[in-house]
């Protein structure tokens, strides 16, 4: 998956790509079998005041779409200076990890939410959001060929 001197490739970087994307819907799967089952009380694992509760909902939804929103921003301006052809493929392949670990960050706030509240709207807002960035993140030919 790497060069013989150590530097990664296109196969590496969707084989880190995967493993986010896996990462992030199993944080989906677990998260709603656990609400699902009510293994997850109804009212979550804490015992918070409704406005409270409301708060940290929206504080971390807002947090999850702020986070998906600047992975694209971030890969964007990263990419741009990155060297072209097989010499910005190391550069390339780290601007997805960061792209991509802050997407996932959306899905663990939907986790936490459903941990913390029982919510499995507001979660299921931020793992489809995680996801959908996820598959828009994956490395394709394009986003790992030659720059001119």
């Amino acid at each position: 998956m790497a060069t013989t001197d150590g530097t990664p490739t296109v196969a590496s970087a969707r084989l880190i790509a995967a493993a986010l994307t896996l990462a992030t819907i199993g944080y989906a799967v677990v998260g709603t079998a656990l609400v699902l089952t009510h293994v997850i009380p109804e009212g979550g694992l804490t015992e918070l005041p409704e406005q409270s509760e409301l708060i940290l909902k929206a504080a971390l939804l807002l947090a999850g779409i702020g986070a998906t929103a600047a992975s694209f921003l971030i890969r964007r301006m990263r990419d741009a200076k990155a060297p072209a052809g097989d010499d910005g493929i190391p550069a390339r392949t780290a601007n997805l990890i960061v792209a991509m670990a802050l997407v996932e960050s959306a899905g663990v706030n939907g986790f936490v939410i459903a941990l913390i509240t029982g919510d499995a709207m507001f979660s299921m807002l931020l793992w489809g959001m995680a996801i959908a960035g996820c598959i828009l993140h994956f490395p394709t030919s394009a986003s790992f060929g030659p720059r001119a």
